[in-house]
């Protein structure tokens, strides 16, 4: 899980411990929208006082938690001006973590020419430096990033890289992160045999992760991962695929308890995935339109008008075409204002016209 304790080592310029360690206890127990308000009103008070050292450490503080939550394009912006003010400073340990952070953002947000290059000095400076953790969480950056470039090999190296040294450092959520990208690569490259070990170890890893907002996390991952390789590859034994289904409302619930509406969406869509997988097409209904309240609470486009796309397809299943249409107009009115950065994104396009068909962009 993303640590904020690596930004909380410049004791002697910081604050008496007050509003920073407030946040800090919140972070760690997932309530990222109210660590972000004490961490946004030291930033205004290191400002104020010009400590340019306090400053940085907000601005990486509340980018982490802004990526924990989804929104990774505001991440971005204020790593973007963390990155600008640790060049005035000599400290390369602080400077290194806001680098890998942004870079990671950059990865995630499709911006992959600004990410390989953050990523990659990050990993040798880590390397260097024996910050085992910081590598372990690099490694599966760039295990995505060599996804994304086509390079199977590396990325599956890298994968097994992360988990590997995350074991070694009991990380049981980077583990889990690590395995599951694994699995969608392996069901990517039909793979469906080295595909279901994984999962089955990430699967084992649920249980031994050490806190309940972790244990949401990583249950969307598994189960994400999961369906994928049931809608791949429909292996007889799907026991693994419901042992996890089981526990998406409650985690869903639970995200939505701390606010935190990204996660609580993307549980809500895997869930309604093996609902209508399984030909459940009105529980899926419901589930896909909670979805959908959670996505529209904090403006992700990008996951409202798949969404939206899938309850109108299910609606025409069910042969409720005036329901099925007004989703579709929906779905399409969502992505009007996204639609420049779908194409700059090739990524998005090429895996949601392969799922849904070009009629999106038409």
């Amino acid at each position: 899980m993303a640590s904020i304790s690596d930004a909380t080592t410049h004791d002697a310029v910081m604050h008496p411990p007050t509003a920073v360690d407030e946040g800090d206890q919140h972070f760690d127990s997932g309530l990222y929208k109210e660590a972000i308000a004490y961490w946004r009103n030291e930033y205004k008070n290191y400002r104020a006082e010009q400590n340019l050292i306090g400053q940085i450490v907000m601005l990486y503080k509340i980018a982490t938690a802004q990526r924990m939550m989804g929104l990774h394009d505001r991440a971005i912006r204020g790593l973007e001006v963390a990155s600008k003010l640790a060049t005035l400073t000599n400290d390369t340990d602080l400077s290194l973590m806001i680098r890998a952070n942004l870079g990671g953002a950059y990865l995630y947000t499709g911006q992959f020419e600004l990410a390989k290059p953050l990523l990659l000095e990050a990993l040798y400076t880590a390397q260097k430096s024996k910050n085992d953790r910081l590598v372990a969480l690099l490694q599966n950056d760039l295990g995505n990033f060599y996804v994304f470039s086509g390079q199977t090999d590396k990325a599956f190296d890298a994968f097994y890289n992360s988990g590997n040294l995350a074991i070694k450092l009991a990380d049981g959520y980077l583990v889990v992160q690590a395995l599951t990208n694994a699995v969608n690569l392996s069901s990517d490259e039909n793979l469906p045999e080295k595909a279901l070990a994984d999962l089955d170890q990430a699967i084992s890893f649920i249980g031994r992760l050490d806190t309940s907002y972790e244990k949401a996390y990583g249950t969307e991952k598994v189960a994400s991962a999961a369906y994928r390789l049931l809608e791949k590859h429909q292996p007889a034994d799907v026991t693994p695929f419901y042992r996890v289904v089981s526990q998406l409302s409650e985690q869903a619930e639970y995200a939505a308890h701390l606010d935190n509406h990204w996660l609580a969406a993307k549980l809500l869509l895997t869930e309604a995935n093996f609902y209508e997988y399984a030909e459940y097409y009105e529980d899926a209904l419901t589930l896909a339109k909670k979805a959908i309240f959670h996505s529209q609470l904090i403006s992700d486009n990008n996951l409202t008008y798949r969404l939206q796309w899938q309850v109108a397809r299910i609606n025409k299943l069910l042969n409720k075409d005036d329901e099925a249409a007004t989703f579709y107009r929906r779905a399409i009115e969502t992505v009007q204002p996204v639609r420049h950065l779908l194409y700059q994104k090739p990524w998005y396009t090429k895996s949601y016209e392969a799922e849904q068909g070009n009629m999106y962009m038409e």
